[in-house]
């Protein structure tokens, strides 16, 4: 029930998203605002190679290493929590993989 109540009480001011973090566009956040990140990528394998970086204590895709590095510090709040998923799919028709990658943290302004 408590989950619930504060699920509910999200609204679309309290986050911003970026939907292609390699893109460096613009957003328009407010410092302290829940920032969603994205970027996806196909590839001939499903499984990635991944790093670890024991400062922020987050695993990434390695080959994607200098740019999620460098959206998060010009980006997250670093001394907050951090949070990277990814989600990969198999796509028959291309006989590839696509995997989405999305970067959960608190926005700071440059």
């Amino acid at each position: 029930m408590a989950l619930l109540s504060s699920i509910s009480k999200i609204e679309a001011r309290d986050f911003c998203k970026d939907n292609n973090i390699l893109q460096g566009s613009e957003i328009n956040c407010i410092n302290g605002q829940l920032l969603f990140g994205s970027f996806s990528f196909y590839s001939k394998e499903g499984q990635q190679k991944y790093e670890y970086n024991n400062d922020l204590k987050i695993k990434f895709v390695k080959k994607y290493k200098k740019q999620i590095l460098t959206y998060l510090k010009k980006k997250c709040d670093l001394n907050r929590d951090i949070k990277i998923k990814e989600i990969t799919n198999f796509l028959p028709k291309n006989n590839n993989y696509k995997t989405e990658v999305i970067i959960n943290c608190v926005y700071r302004d440059e």
